[in-house]
Formats: structure tokens, sequence, C-alpha cells
């Protein structure tokens, strides 16, 4: 029999190794038993050491990963020219850093307001565009946490249901100003941990600077083909540019359209308003006609208060859809920036489709200033062709 020594007031569980063998020439057999709790002991400390090691070596390695992607980012930004060079970039390498949250990238509009540039994740749960006092983060200027506990603290711009667990908003700053919100969101509790709050920090502090020094730079480069009030290509490079995709399309047997929009009665609201609302109206529908553009639009300020855009291999009824959601659009846009309150436009649309409407790019552009003049005769706010 085997008694354990429990003097030294370690009581528990013990571990024992029995060994059984026939003594030789007798049948007896004898019996040997061991204490190995001490051995079994330092094993398991051994085996959780290692686990430990293995998970500080594999968080060691996420965190080497999202340096890189960081890195890799920080690259294309500071290698932008321009803020649409920038926006392509973080939706591209923005999501892959959060791949396990929903999330979006907001920055600062033309009026204002925050608009998301990407969002990712099945559980994304903001509006696309709202106002900086609908954040919490923007309103105290600082990172903004909520989790299951404080439901009541989520920002306005947030949806509140059921899978809403964890919210992190982080303003993105530059020199003092303003230029964005990164926004992450899981209904998974303890996802967005400390680490990945701090991560989110440093990407948020990152994407600020690169924003504001795009705008820089943008600001101080001489640039021949835009136009510096609206942000969209000036008349000279929209007629180079139609020039050579009408040569194309016809060699393709391509449909081209041409679209001529005009602010109805602008000399009169200039005189109404002044002309730094007038400037305000055109910055503002420059930035709403960006961004219906598709990759292979161009948009150009082709006279005071006329745009004109050049919509490569789509259909006559298909232009003509943009041009509707083009009118519908603008009836809706909002001008702040003014201690005056502005009232809303409208606009006058001409409509001119390659090659039914004109052979050359010239005679596309005429036919469709003749649409244009049509519009403005039949009422206004309204879209005409040449046909009718």
């Amino acid at each position: 029999w085997y008694e354990p020594d429990f003097d030294n007031g370690q009581r528990g569980m013990r571990w024992f190794s029995a060994t059984v063998a026939p003594i030789p020439g007798q049948q007896q057999f004898a019996y040997t038993v061991m204490d190995i709790t001490e051995q079994r002991q330092q094993a398991e400390s051994l085996q959780a050491a290692q686990a430990e090691l293995l998970t500080s070596t594999t968080q060691l390695d996420e965190h080497r990963q999202e340096m890189i992607k960081l890195a890799e980012l920080n690259d294309f930004l500071q290698a932008s020219r321009t803020q649409d060079d920038a926006v392509d970039a973080i939706t591209e390498l923005v999501s892959p850093l959060f791949a396990d949250c929903s999330g979006a990238i907001y920055v600062l509009n033309e009026t204002g307001n925050l608009e998301a540039i990407t969002h990712w994740g099945e559980h994304f749960n903001s509006k696309l565009l709202f106002a900086p006092t609908d954040s919490w983060a923007i309103r105290r200027g600082r990172i903004h946490w909520v989790d299951a506990d404080h439901p009541r603290l989520l920002s306005d711009h947030i949806e509140r249901n059921a899978e809403t667990i964890e919210a992190l908003s982080v303003p993105m700053m530059a020199h003092g100003k303003l230029q964005g919100l990164l926004y992450l969101t899981s209904p998974t509790p303890g996802l967005i941990n400390e680490d990945k709050r701090n991560f989110a920090q440093t990407v948020a502090e990152q994407l600020g600077v690169s924003l504001a020094n795009v705008g820089l730079r943008t600001d101080l480069k001489a640039d021949p083909v835009h136009d510096l009030l609206t942000g969209l290509f000036n008349r000279r490079y929209f007629e180079e540019a139609l020039e050579r995709e009408v040569y194309g399309a016809a060699r393709q047997t391509r449909n081209l359209g041409v679209v001529l929009v005009d602010i109805d009665h602008f000399r009169q609201y200039n005189n109404t308003f002044g002309h730094d609302s007038g400037d305000i109206v055109l910055k503002t529908l420059g930035g709403f006609v960006r961004r219906t553009l598709h990759s292979n639009d161009i948009a150009a300020r082709y006279g005071g208060e006329e745009i004109a855009l050049l919509v490569p291999d789509l259909s006559r009824d298909e232009v003509l859809l943009r041009a509707e959601q083009l009118l519908g659009g603008v009836r809706h846009l909002h001008f702040e920036g003014t201690e005056q309150t502005l009232d809303p436009i409208t606009v006058s649309i001409g409509v001119a489709i390659f090659p039914e409407n004109g052979m050359d790019w010239e005679a596309l552009v005429q036919s469709a200033e003749m649409a244009l003049s049509r519009a403005k005769v039949e009422g206004r706010d309204r879209i005409a062709t040449v046909q009718g």
C-alpha cells in the first residue's frame, strides 16, 4: 500500500505510475508505484508555455502582416497625384486590414457632409452619407467606442439592430482639420479588441495626413486640363477627348453619347444670391456630376454654367436614362458654405448620339446644343434630343 504525504499542505489530485512485474522462480509479483505528480505538472506547464509561445508568434505574424499592408497603403497614398488616386487606393487596400469586421471610410464632400468612399462586410450598418453632427466621434473630436453594455451611445448614423454589438469610430484628422472618419462594427463581442482599436487609430491617422497632403499637392499643382472651381475637365480637354472617342467609335462601330447640362436661370440666380453663392452652386454641381460618372465617362465644364458629359458604349435609351438620373439628382442638391439659404436649382439637358446625330465631334456637339436649346424653349427642367 501507499500513503501520500500531505504534510506540506498541497492537497488535491495526484498522479501515480504503477508497474507490475513477476518475480523469477516465485509465484509472486513485484509492484512499483511512483508519484509522478511533479513530472505531470512540469509537462503541463511546458505545454502551456508552448501554446502561449505559439499564440504570441501568431499574433506577431498577424501584426507583421498588418504592418506590411499598412506600408503598402502608405506607398500608394504617397504616390497618389489626385484625390481620385487616393480614393482608389483606399478602396482597394483598407478593407483587407479589417477583413474580420464590417466598416467604411468616410471623407468630407463638397457640401461638408461625410460620404462613404468605400464600405465592406455583411454586417455594415451605417448610413453612406450623414452630417458630422450625427457622429459622437466627430462632435467629441476623439475616438468613440461602444460595446453591448452601452447601446444608447451609438451615433445617429448607425442603424440600431440586434446585430450591433460593437462599434468604433475614429476621426481622420490632419493639421487640426477633419478629413474624414474610419468606422468599424461587429456583432461578435470582443472582436474589436484593444489591439484592433489601437491599429484602427494608426490607420486613421495615416489616412487623414495622406488625404490632406494629396489635396495640398493637387491645389499647388498647375493643372492644364481641369477646371479649378468644379474639379471637372476643361473645355479644351473635353473636345480633344471627344474627337478621339468619335474616331474610335467610327472604326469600331460603337455608340457614343454627348450630354450637355445647363443650369436654368443661372444669371438671375447670381443676381439674387451673389456670385460667391453661384460659385458654391457650380462647385456642388461639379462634385455631384463626378460622383455619378462611370469608369469611361468624361465630364467637363464646357461654359460658364454648362457641363458636358461624354458617355461611351451606351445605347440611346441608356444615355437618356443617365440623363434622367442627372436631372432628378440635381433637383435634390443642397448648397452649404454661405450664411444665406440658397434655393434649389434645376437644369436643362440636351442629348446627342453618335452616329445618328453627327458623324464628327463638332456635328455631335452642335446637335447636343440644338437639343439643349429645345429643352429650354419647351420650359426648362427637362431633357430633349434632336428628334424629340
